[in-house]
């Protein structure tokens, strides 16, 4: 049996000697280096069949066969994929989203019935998915768990689509026995959607990094670019807008350069962009590339963008952000001045954060230039040290354990 990082505490809980079944519903391990939750289930797979000999962990998901190896290694005979797609949606169709996503719905009803299980553990995206499992789930007596890993309240355009979105998440709270969140603004935002919702029954479970921890020299490597984006292509990055004020400051410094790596929905409208504005010889657009690739690819930037709806700021730090510091990377973030990621990555010397739809765009311009010129001033070997005490992965084991010792108690 591997063993793993983390301490256990206080297994002694009766219910816990027990054989104990779980199946976990996830949309998405691929493509993997999009995908970090995929790793937090991962440990979590691996903490569940270490409470127990005889333990075994189902999983409906989307995934890469070679993502399985690597992340169940030394337990393939405990942990089984109930789905397998090759095909990641994130760069495809609205109907390849909603076929994968009724795919995966009715794989899990299927299972649901073909086996009991004491746990359930159910993520929050796309949250119409969790609330279809759970209807048919309200005679069983799993303990079931609801993983939130993001709140996107004001998702739509529409008054009347985000009122049914909220109206999906009140349900699922009223459904589920458990909810784990990543800070305690999202745990406050979900007692506000449902008031009725117990406190006790909410836990806050920060974000970790999977990033292993080597000795950073970046410095001397030459750096290619000023900028690298990698990871999805969609509409809560907003990429688009942060290429259209990159585009002004190219004005002025013509000799910038910016790479990005990602799928999505946004790839074609963001190639187009760049073609229509003649800004090929400044910004970049590539093709998703593996981890080990991508990694390479890090090094030789001086700052790696984090592009996202400033509201999902609110809640935690993405784990973006948290990989590319334990790398020992500087980080620019779209983000308000007044925001707590700004805050904490100013505070902490990590980058910067700019703020794309300020009323002084020049302001921001200003804070772009003053980066890219004075990027040899972080530290990166202090960034590393501080995210990865920070955001250790076995601090988020630990407390993980203790999260679950109490819902097996409960």
């Amino acid at each position: 049996m591997v063993i793993l990082h983390f301490n256990i505490y206080n297994l002694k809980i009766n219910d816990l000697k027990k054989n104990k079944s779980f199946l976990i519903v996830h949309r998405y391990f691929y493509p993997e280096n999009i995908s970090a939750f995929a790793n937090i289930l991962g440990y979590l797979s691996k903490y569940f069949l270490n409470l127990n000999d005889k333990n075994k962990v189902d999983i409906v998901t989307i995934s890469s066969k070679k993502f399985q190896r690597d992340l169940f290694n030394g337990y393939e005979e405990r942990i089984k994929i109930i789905e397998d797609f090759s095909q990641s949606d994130r760069s495809g169709s609205f109907f390849l989203r909603i076929r994968n996503i009724f795919r995966l719905f009715f794989k899990s009803y299927a299972q649901i019935n073909k086996k009991k299980y004491d746990y359930i553990i159910l993520t929050s995206y796309p949250p119409f998915l969790p609330l279809m499992i759970l209807f048919f789930l309200k005679e069983r007596k799993s303990k079931i768990i609801f993983y939130v890993q993001d709140i996107q309240i004001n998702y739509f355009k529409h008054k009347f689509l985000n009122n049914i979105l909220l109206l999906s998440i009140k349900n699922i709270l009223n459904s589920v026995d458990f909810v784990i969140t990543l800070s305690e603004d999202m745990k406050e935002t979900l007692i506000g959607i449902e008031k009725k919702f117990s406190r006790k029954n909410i836990f806050v479970l920060n974000n970790f990094t999977n990033v292993a921890r080597n000795d950073v020299q970046t410095k001397s490597i030459k750096k290619k670019y000023d900028l690298i984006y990698a990871g999805s292509l969609g509409v809560q990055q907003q990429l688009l807008a942060f290429i259209k004020f990159f585009k002004d400051f190219i004005k002025t410094y013509p000799s910038t350069k910016f790479i990005i790596y990602g799928e999505g929905t946004e790839k074609k409208i963001i190639n187009d962009f760049v073609v229509n504005q003649n800004l090929e010889n400044n910004i970049f657009l590539r093709n998703y590339i593996p981890k080990s690739e991508l990694q390479k690819e890090l090094h030789s930037s001086k700052f790696v963008l984090v592009s996202i709806k400033s509201d999902i700021f609110n809640y935690a730090y993405p784990s973006k952000i948290i990989d590319s510091l334990t790398n020992g990377f500087p980080v620019i973030v779209t983000a308000k001045k007044d925001s707590k990621i700004s805050s904490f990555i100013n505070e902490h010397c990590l980058g910067s954060s700019i703020d794309i739809n300020s009323d002084n765009i020049v302001d921001e311009l200003d804070i772009l230039r003053n980066l890219i010129s004075e990027s040899k001033n972080f530290s990166n070997k202090d960034i590393q040290t501080f995210a990865s005490k920070k955001f250790g992965k076995d601090k988020y084991l630990d407390k993980f354990n203790e999260i679950f010792l109490q819902i097996s108690k409960s």
